[in-house]
């Protein structure tokens, strides 16, 4: 529903633990880049509305990658992004949506 998430790039072996999201506000585009210090097993990013409701799904099963979510399609809003591993939440980030 709505919005269209492109990947970018992705890679292994990083060290770190993050999840970003920006520009913020954005209202074309945003940019999610995630890196975590384990492997991915069935991981994904999970974006959803201020009531909790998931609109998209993407899977991610790299350490390391960057996301292009097109954003034009939401409404103006409060949204959040959150990487998943599995039942284990890494990591989430706010993002406000704006016209």
């Amino acid at each position: 529903m709505g919005a269209t998430i492109k990947a970018v790039t992705t890679r292994e072996g990083t060290k770190s633990s993050a999840l970003t999201a920006y520009p913020n506000p954005a209202s074309a585009f945003a940019t999610v880049e995630h890196h975590v210090s384990t492997p991915l097993k069935n991981g994904y990013l999970s974006f959803r509305d201020l009531t909790g409701r998931e609109i998209h799904r993407r899977v991610m099963n790299s350490s390391l990658g960057q996301v292009l979510w097109d954003t034009r399609s939401l409404a103006p809003g409060v949204y959040s992004v959150e990487l998943y591993n599995g039942t284990e939440l890494l990591g989430s980030q706010r993002i406000v949506i704006k016209p």
